[in-house]
């Protein structure tokens, strides 16, 4: 999905960043509430995918999710982005991995390349603000961690 314009910020790129991987969530909270309920199976996995795929999602590498939120608390983050992305790929190797390692590695290239003082103006995010989208990103991937764990563990004592 592409943006019609820049955000303003980097905090306004990080809001809008990690308002999908928290309806991801959400969606996949509600599948597992479902499942426990009514032990539909297929709830069970809508639950674990959709945890998956948005945590995935926030790893810290542009053109994900992650890539947009963590721009708001440190840029270095990208570097940790790309190593945990490349660490995925060597041990699952696939297409879609290496094109988003490489436009994640092309990504940063650039950014570290424009002037500091073009860009200063944009990311410059007050504390309290690097503080509250960190909360809000690390808490979000903690979430969807324990959702994982825990549908994983449900589906193997349902098997």
């Amino acid at each position: 999905i592409a943006m019609k314009a820049n955000p303003p910020s980097a905090e306004v790129e990080a809001e809008v960043g990690y308002a999908g991987p928290l309806s991801g969530y959400l969606a996949s909270l509600a599948c597992y509430l479902i499942y426990t309920g009514t032990d539909h199976k297929l709830f069970l996995v809508l639950a674990y995918t959709g945890a998956m795929m948005n945590l995935f999602n926030l790893i810290p590498v542009s053109p994900l999710d992650g890539g947009r939120v963590v721009t708001a608390i440190s840029r270095t983050l990208w570097i940790v982005g790309l190593v945990v992305l490349l660490a995925i790929t060597v041990l699952h190797p696939t297409p879609i991995l290496f094109l988003v390692m490489i436009l994640g590695g092309v990504e940063l290239w650039r950014h570290w390349k424009r002037p500091a003082e073009e860009t200063a103006a944009y990311y410059d995010t007050p504390v309290s603000v690097r503080l509250r989208i960190g909360i809000i990103y690390f808490g979000l991937i903690a979430l969807l961690g324990i959702l994982m764990y825990q549908t994983t563990r449900v589906a193997g004592d349902a098997l």
